[in-house]
């Protein structure tokens, strides 16, 4: 027998989104009113995220150069 799968698995809403990104939920509010990433779907009132675009906003968000030395 094939195993259906649910396909809004995926799909956060921003209350879920924000402890998957463990941000606080005001965050994510305010990325989407200045227009900044991660990307986002609407859906009538509804904000839901899907998860591969989290996944990908956090890769965006990588630091991989050490931090600048301070000197005092």
């Amino acid at each position: 027998m094939m195993e259906i799968q649910n396909p809004n698995a995926d799909l956060l809403d921003t209350i879920a989104a924000s402890a998957y990104l463990r941000t606080p939920k005001r965050t994510l509010e305010l990325y989407r009113a200045q227009a900044r990433p991660p990307v986002y779907c609407r859906v009538g009132r509804r904000v839901l995220y899907q998860r591969r675009d989290l996944d990908q906003f956090l890769a965006d968000c990588r630091v991989i150069e050490p931090p600048a030395k301070v000197s005092l």
